[in-house]
């Protein structure tokens, strides 16, 4: 049974006008400020400009800058557009999730020429940042943010790179009350004890893993989910080498 104020009949929901209610409700009940923000986050976090997001929906550029700044309301189709040109799902934009406008992940250097495979490359780091917002958002309505015990700066002065990574090893054993057991479940330890988010993402071939951090967001890792599990358990400790 429909309630009074909703779709009054199965028969405007088969046609899609009860779709259009309710997105209209939606919308409406939205800070228009509060989602132009959001708005202009998610430009920020694409790369684009305001003029580029105007050329590409054929709007005009002061309708972008008048729905960033909360000027005006948004339509629906507006926003499902936008939402799709800056990759995102709408109910990121409607929702109460943090978007992250500043994301940038770190690789080794050897990695950098990525060539032919740049677009599943840009992929990969936006899947990695939609997990990162994912996991922040569920925090807060949780109320359970990670404790974080990040490692202190190790000095390698005059330490060749394979005496730096043994005694930076043997130094976290230490801090960490892990001892010299074999570590069964790397990414458990490094979630609970150190305060990093770790994800498998499938990422080119190429690409073993890559980190990102902010003081808001904190440390993160994506290690490339499609590689054997030996593999990603190495990858995951050289990544954990960065903080």
């Amino acid at each position: 049974m429909w309630e009074s104020g909703g779709i009054s009949s199965q028969r405007e929901l088969r046609e899609g006008k009860g779709y259009k209610v309710m997105e209209k409700h939606v919308l409406d009940s939205l800070d228009p400020k509060l989602l132009g923000q959001r708005l202009q986050e998610s430009r920020k976090a694409r790369g684009m400009t305001q003029q580029n997001v105007a050329s590409e929906l054929g709007m005009a550029r002061t309708t972008v800058t008048a729905l960033e700044k909360g000027e005006r309301r948004i339509q629906p189709k507006e926003i499902i557009e936008l939402a799709k040109l800056y990759g995102r799902e709408v109910g990121d934009l409607v929702s109460g999730r943090k978007i992250l406008g500043d994301f940038a992940v770190q690789f080794r250097a050897s990695v950098l020429k990525v060539g032919s495979y740049q677009t599943e490359l840009e992929q990969a780091i936006g899947e990695f940042q939609k997990l990162c917002e994912d996991y922040l958002y569920l925090e807060g309505i949780s109320e359970t943010p990670l404790q974080r015990a990040y490692p202190p700066e190790y000095s390698v002065d005059g330490l060749q790179p394979e005496e730096a990574a043994e005694d930076f090893a043997s130094a976290e054993r230490n801090r960490l009350g892990l001892g010299d057991a074999p570590l069964i479940n790397l990414r458990e330890l490094l979630e609970n004890d150190v305060g990093l988010r770790v994800f498998y993402v499938r990422l080119p071939s190429r690409i073993a893993g890559m980190f990102t951090y902010s003081d808001e967001l904190g440390g993160c890792i994506a290690i490339n989910s499609a590689h054997p599990e030996e593999r990603r358990r190495w990858s995951l400790a050289h990544e954990y080498g960065h903080f």
